[in-house]
């Protein structure tokens, strides 16, 4: 899909992004999200409660695959909200937010873990 081009327009109840496919306690919401190593998943997610709640065990486990969840992988992304919004970062509160922009960076970081 060339650059620039709108991936979804449209309501949405959560709009989600990242590189790692677990949000906490085996939670995948991103299942995707580490099939190539130069893109992040970004899922949007319409469905609403009942759907959510009659699939409970595969949407935890990263299986479902009924209506309701459009999914991308992407290399960079900008996001526009119609009114601000609540935004997490790492499950952290931010905020609000109107319009979020991410990519992922052109060069690795390497970690060192000190014991």
């Amino acid at each position: 899909i060339p650059s620039g081009t709108t991936l979804f327009e449209g309501s949405a109840n959560c709009t989600i992004f990242g590189t790692c496919p677990y949000y906490g306690y085996g939670l995948k919401v991103l299942p995707f999200a580490n099939m190539d190593s130069s893109r992040m998943q970004l899922r949007v997610a319409t469905t609403g409660l009942p759907t959510i709640i009659a699939n409970l065990g595969s949407i935890w486990k990263g299986t479902y695959d009924g209506e309701g969840l459009v999914d991308f992988l992407v290399e960079r992304i900008h996001i526009e909200f119609d009114r601000e919004m609540p935004y997490q970062e790492s499950g952290d509160a931010m905020g609000y937010r109107k319009s979020v922009e991410v990519g992922i960076s052109p060069s690795k970081v390497s970690l060192v873990r000190f014991i």
